[in-house]
């Protein structure tokens, strides 16, 4: 049973994070709708900004059976999580705030770089994926192009 099928943090300019959660034999046809399902739903975050006060923005957009469901930061940094039912809006809240702790330790890391998937060390790695219970097993950053 899937729990969440993509998580991705996006940053003012760019994707920082970005990991498929869904796995099988339809995996890469899936992620690309998945990730075309996500960045259509960035519009629909900013909507949902101007008529929210609150960093949760629950369910902002659906696609099918797809939900998308949102966090922002104070920074303006944002957490989606796509995900197959409506599910229990305070798990994905609570979810969206243990993510954020993470996120807040590693931009006080003094080796990153302000709003970018740069990170020197492996602090979202969790020691044993197979036993992750929130979904926190962040373990493959979003491949960056090299500078030339």
């Amino acid at each position: 049973r899937r729990r969440a099928d993509m998580f991705v943090i996006v940053g003012r300019s760019e994707p920082l994070y970005e990991l498929e959660l869904s796995g099988g034999s339809g995996a890469s046809a899936s992620g690309n709708l998945d990730q075309f399902i996500i960045h259509s739903a960035l519009d629909m975050v900013d909507t949902a900004l101007l008529q929210h006060t609150s960093l949760f923005l629950r369910t902002v957009d659906s696609f099918g059976e797809k939900f998308v469901s949102a966090y922002v930061t104070p920074s303006h940094v944002k957490f989606m999580l796509l995900h197959e039912r409506n599910k229990n809006e305070d798990t994905i809240k609570a979810f969206f705030q243990e993510v954020q702790e993470l996120f807040v330790k590693i931009t006080l890391n003094p080796f990153y770089t302000y709003d970018t998937g740069r990170n020197p060390a492996p602090s979202w790695s969790h020691p044993h994926p197979n036993r992750c219970p929130n979904l926190l097993c962040l373990t493959r950053p979003v491949p960056r192009p090299k500078p030339n």
